[in-house]
């Protein structure tokens, strides 16, 4: 009967070694995935994530962590993504859409050069002035101080090399929002510029907490009192995300969403009648009131324009776009 203990403890661990095996391939499969999925949404998103998995490689390298591998993987087969989207025929078609587009203002280089860092900064103080963000930092940064001291600081001193990651974090911003400027001469669309805020949000509290620790030294210690700032900083937190504009569009998305059924079934009726008449150059009228927590954007009055090809394709037609259109 003892010698039946050792072979159990064994085949507990085989288990639980083939259990765990199973589970890292099916995050592998899962996260590779998800990269090919945000990869293919546009190239903010996709120089985000590249960058976002090489950090992921250089710090499992670094640290010498089991993770390494994993973090390689994600990055090949991101490569892989960026090389099918970038080769993708769509965005030889949509670049040269850009170039004859003669419907968006797009200011000169030179023009667009010097717009470019007034934009961007008074885009940066435009997230930080949101209270909610200030207050979500204030309580991360009490719940976690004393495990972040120990992680900032050895004997007393302050591991200055995590200075990078705030440095890295805003340059990182700049170089985002470049990529509009230097692809169309203007800002990005509000699809893209949302990844560039996901980029604001995901450096911000690591960012916060490691200039906050910086500042105010090893010796200030949190005490009860430190505490009581916590239910403040919550109250402030409810009262800045439940008053936030996006929450009140969502709201009135609730009745928003019906109109918008309505006039996408009557301009299909639109497209179906003019193509049951023989027409293959279609107009179909605008939508009035889109809800802004699904929809991206809509067609265009010029046929040209990316947007409107896809969806001529689609219905087989030889163009569409929107102007007044004839009830069918």
């Amino acid at each position: 009967m003892r010698c039946t203990h050792p072979t159990r403890r064994a085949n507990h661990r085989k288990i639980y070694r083939r259990k765990n095996s199973n589970l890292r391939i099916l995050l592998f499969l899962l996260s590779g995935l998800l990269v090919i999925i945000i990869i293919g949404a546009n190239e903010v998103s996709l120089a985000l994530t590249v960058t976002l998995l090489g950090g992921g490689v250089i710090y499992s390298l670094w640290m010498r962590r089991d993770s390494g591998v994993f973090w390689i993987g994600l990055l090949m087969i991101a490569i892989g993504a960026v090389l099918v989207s970038v080769l993708a025929p769509g965005n030889y078609q949509r670049y040269a859409d850009i170039a004859h587009d003669e419907t968006t203002l797009r200011p000169s280089a030179w023009l667009a050069a010097g717009l470019y860092l007034p934009w961007v900064t008074l885009r940066f103080l435009y997230w930080l002035s949101n209270p909610g963000v200030w207050a979500s930092a204030v309580i991360l940064l009490a719940t976690t101080f004393h495990f972040a001291r120990t992680q900032l600081y050895i004997n007393g001193k302050f591991k200055r090399w995590f200075l990078a990651l705030p440095a890295l974090w805003i340059s990182m911003i700049f170089i985002l929002s470049a990529l509009g400027f230097l692809i169309n001469h203007h800002p990005l669309p509000e699809r893209a510029e949302s990844v560039v805020y996901l980029l604001f949000l995901l450096g911000w509290y690591p960012s916060f907490i490691i200039l906050a620790h910086f500042l105010i030294g090893d010796k200030t210690q949190l005490d009860n009192n430190h505490n009581r700032l916590i239910l403040p900083a919550m109250v402030l937190l409810l009262i800045s995300l439940l008053g936030a504009p996006n929450i009140f569009e969502a709201y009135k998305d609730v009745y928003r969403g019906y109109r918008y059924a309505g006039e996408m079934r009557e301009r299909i009726n639109t497209i179906q009648a003019a193509k049951n008449r023989g027409e293959t150059k279609i107009v179909v009228a605008s939508v009035s009131r889109p809800p802004r927590t699904l929809f991206a954007t809509d067609l265009e009055t010029d046929p040209r324009n990316f947007r409107n090809t896809c969806m001529s394709e689609y219905f087989g037609i030889e163009s569409i776009r929107l102007g007044s259109s004839t009830p069918p």
